[in-house]
């Protein structure tokens, strides 16, 4: 009986001290992931409340049947032109319904990456007027702020990795959390863990500890799982192939084709698709400039991406990216599984204020962990210092 209790102390001892170890490290990183995470819950609706500008208008039915897509993402390229010359523009989400224009323009330095100072702008344009109705900085806002420390720290990559690898080790903490509170197959211990004890703070703290941290496992087991495949989803499309189709080369010294024609050859290529956006790719002089339009089924209940690469020399197709329906890579599927539960998106407004309640569980965690750590050093110090009073008075009472 001996060994096996010192083997069975010796492993608790053990996934103690990970899970310590864990929760003051990783636990502090489950804090802001949470707490970050809870704000951006129903970032898109406070946004629209609080920048209405850069969101939808209201217009009659006479004026949207005004708004042009292929007049106006050549409008809107040039107005982009005009108020950074020196900046290349990154994207521009189209115009449907009463939506504006949302123009993202990269860094002086022509790169995408966050950076303090001057930093990517996000312009909005009148879908008719093609008025400027806002310019502002993308990650000057509160919410893009969140955004970007959420995603990745403001570090951009490296803290997309951070992130990736920061979730295996928080999947580790909260696997050794429940060894540690699981009470084995006993009824009486296992109906002990679920009560809450409020003879003293210490009491408390360990109850709401265990009880909060194996009630809520799930929940944060899958947040942290879909985030770590999120983050690493290329990785995934470079390992999984992916459908699509390639055209011919491109003669790089044909004519440079309007973005309004290039957007007519993209949208002509399915009838069942909605063409919603233009992704502006960088590169070298020695190569085509490309163009990725980006759009979706017209049946909202297909899920999945279409993409069409168009070069700006000649209007030529370069590759054809169907991620639809039946098309859908394994990688997509799980992406949309992964987003979908994630951003508590899957029962509507209830699951996402559902969220932001779970979303300060890993505040209340760490807390609650750290709290009962410094009393456990408190109580460790007393104990050494009565010791320590009590040999030197049996040394001085031998003396």
């Amino acid at each position: 009986m001996k060994p096996k209790r010192s083997i069975k102390r010796f492993l608790r001892s053990s996934v103690y001290y990970i899970h310590l170890l864990l929760g003051l490290s990783v636990g502090l990183y489950l804090l802001v992931m949470g707490l970050t995470g809870s704000i951006l819950v129903f970032h898109e609706q406070i946004n629209e409340t609080l920048t209405p500008q850069f969101h939808e208008l209201d217009l009659t039915p006479q004026q949207l049947s005004q708004i042009d897509n292929t007049q106006g993402i050549e409008r809107v390229h040039q107005i982009g032109t005009d108020l950074y010359p020196d900046r290349d523009i990154a994207r521009i989400y189209l115009s449907k319904d009463a939506h504006v224009y949302v123009m993202y323009i990269n860094r002086p330095d022509n790169t995408d990456n966050l950076g303090w100072g001057d930093q990517i702008r996000e312009v909005a344009v009148h879908p008719i007027t093609y008025q400027v109705l806002g310019d502002r900085p993308y990650y000057g806002t509160f919410f893009n702020f969140i955004y970007a420390v959420h995603m990745h720290w403001l570090a951009k990559i490296p803290g997309w990795f951070f992130n990736g690898f920061a979730s295996i080790f928080a999947i580790l903490l909260l696997a050794s959390g429940l060894w540690l509170w699981w009470p084995g197959l006993k009824p009486k211990l296992f109906k002990q863990r679920f009560k809450i004890n409020l003879q003293s703070i210490r009491r408390l703290a360990w109850d709401i500890h265990g009880l909060l941290g194996a009630t809520s496992l799930i929940f944060l087991i899958v947040t942290t799982i879909t985030g770590s495949y999120i983050i690493f989803k290329p990785i995934v499309d470079a390992i999984i192939p992916q459908p699509q189709t390639v055209a011919a080369e491109v003669d790089l010294n044909a004519p440079i084709q309007p973005l309004g024609q290039m957007l007519t050859t993209a949208q002509q290529q399915r009838d069942d698709i909605e063409i919603y956006g233009a992704l502006f790719l960088k590169a070298p002089v020695d190569k085509p400039q490309r163009v990725n339009f980006v759009g979706r089924p017209t049946d909202e209940s297909v899920p999945g991406r279409y993409t069409i690469t168009l070069a700006r020399q000649g209007g030529v197709i370069m590759r054809i990216s169907d991620r639809t329906g039946s098309n859908q890579p394994l990688g997509s599927v799980l992406m949309d599984w992964s987003t979908w539960l994630h951003f508590g998106t899957w029962a509507g407004p209830f699951s996402q204020a559902f969220y932001v309640l779970l979303g300060f569980v890993p505040s209340v965690l760490f807390i609650s962990g750290l709290y009962l750590y410094l009393k456990k050093r408190q109580s460790r110090r007393k104990f050494k210092l009565a010791r320590k009073q009590q040999e030197a008075s049996l040394e001085s009472a031998a003396s």
